[in-house]
């Protein structure tokens, strides 16, 4: 920290203060302005993540519901068929009637193949003749019928021909029981129903890349998946089916929200996966929450700067102007009090201490008067008796001399000099009284 304040010092050191603090100042607005900008996100994020969810989960419901119906409809079938045809007809007579493929060919647009097989997988009938000559007894959908007897089996979907081409088929499945001449015999009936309806459940909704749905079982098995083609060539794979869902989930630096609902009787999943990220970058009401944000920072910074512009960096300025022609020498000039408390302590100790300075030179000057006066008046003091006392012995000589004319006048200068040298008391005397002096000064010259 200590480094990091001499560093500063450094750098700071001979700048103006107008630089200094505007640098300051729009560093702290931006600081400022990334905060409330990164709480409004926040608060978006979080309105937005709610929203979403609500709206993915009236949409989840819709579907759920929709599918379930299907769901429901293929189960009703195959018990009608079993209950209404199947149990009370003789095997034989079943086989040689028309009216398991009367009860086909009624719902041809929901069962595209309809097959009998005994409890060993031979199969016993079939609508649509060489349509499938592999043993079943192995097959998952089989098995799960052999053994939950009281339910009809859901198994995962396919694609099968039919006459109007491939279709999107799966195969529906139940344990029966067939009465062949007056003895029971144990059976699997199974559906190969079409998967349209189902799916153009899920495509109400259109998907994108980044907002979806999709069908999956108990394993996780695809059953309905809007990016089938993509899924099948290997281009695209689903990092959803084993992530947890109900909750925001980070998959390459994006967050997802993943919503599941569960699908009544078979136990699906219906999967929602939606980009919170791209919802929130695609936000208008967040970019122009953000442009407000920053737009309204900035006129207040302008306005909060030329505000301390005027209020505290112009008149510091103008207090540094004042000290430097002080410095230069005009100790007259003095600071307007001005602005908030500590700028106008600062001009008033300034004021003061410009004048106190002023006194202080003034008393300086005036010592220094003084201490000329009282040199001259050493020097005078010293001067005048030795002038005196050759004026003096000039006035004895000329007495001595008889030139009582002389010393007469030499008396008279004499008397004159004194007179002008005194000055009233005064300090200073004119040029005038000085040049009178003159002759005075000449004649004693002379007598000496």
């Amino acid at each position: 920290m200590k480094k990091i304040l001499q560093l500063l010092h450094r750098k700071i050191d001979g700048k103006s203060i107008r630089l200094i603090f505007t640098a300051l100042f729009f560093l702290t607005v931006s600081l400022f302005t990334a905060l409330i900008i990164s709480l409004y996100s926040e608060y978006t994020k979080a309105q937005i993540t709610a929203f979403l969810q609500e709206k993915n989960t009236q949409q989840l419901r819709r579907m759920s519901f929709s599918i379930e119906e299907d769901v429901d409809d293929t189960i009703e079938l195959a018990n009608t068929a079993y209950y209404q045809i199947i149990k009370s007809a003789d095997l034989q007579a079943l086989l040689t009637e028309q009216t398991l493929s009367d009860f086909c060919q009624l719902h041809e647009n929901k069962i595209l193949y309809a097959a009998i097989y005994d409890i060993d997988g031979a199969l016993l009938w079939q609508n649509a003749e060489n349509y499938d000559t592999e043993s079943v007894d192995s097959a998952a959908w089989f098995q799960a019928a052999e053994t939950e007897i009281d339910t009809v089996a859901f198994d995962v979907p396919h694609y099968i021909q039919t006459a109007a081409g491939f279709q999107k088929a799966m195969t529906v499945s139940r344990y029966v029981e067939l009465r062949d001449g007056g003895k029971s015999r144990s059976g699997i009936l199974r559906f190969d129903v079409c998967m349209d309806n189902m799916e153009a459940e899920l495509n109400i909704y259109p998907a994108s890349q980044t907002d979806y749905f999709y069908l999956m079982d108990n394993e996780e098995h695809l059953i309905c998946y809007p990016f089938e083609k993509r899924l099948e060539s290997g281009v695209r794979t689903e990092w959803t089916l084993h992530a947890p869902k109900n909750q925001v989930v980070l998959q390459d630096k994006k967050e997802w929200l993943l919503q599941q609902q569960t699908i009544g009787y078979t136990g699906w999943k219906l999967i929602s996966a939606a980009s919170l990220t791209e919802e929130l970058q695609n936000n208008t009401q967040l970019r122009t929450g953000i442009a407000v944000i920053v737009l309204l920072m900035a006129v207040v910074s302008v306005i909060l700067d030329f505000l301390i512009q005027r209020l505290m960096i112009a008149p510091v300025l103008r207090l540094s102007e004042t000290m430097k022609r002080f410095g230069h020498g005009e100790l007259q000039v003095r600071a307007k009090a001005e602005s908030c408390g500590e700028i106008r302590g600062l001009s008033d100790g300034f004021n003061d201490m410009a004048e106190k300075t002023n006194q202080l030179m003034e008393r300086v000057r005036k010592e220094e008067r003084e201490k000329q006066i009282t040199e001259r008046k050493l020097l005078q003091s010293q001067i005048n008796p030795h002038f005196l006392y050759n004026t003096l012995d000039s006035i004895i000589w000329m007495i001595q001399s008889k030139k009582y004319e002389g010393a007469g006048k030499m008396v008279s200068m004499l008397a004159k000099f004194f007179r002008i040298s005194l000055s009233q008391g005064k300090d200073i005397i004119t040029l005038k009284k000085e040049l009178e002096l003159l002759p005075t000064s000449w004649l004693t010259r002379q007598r000496r």
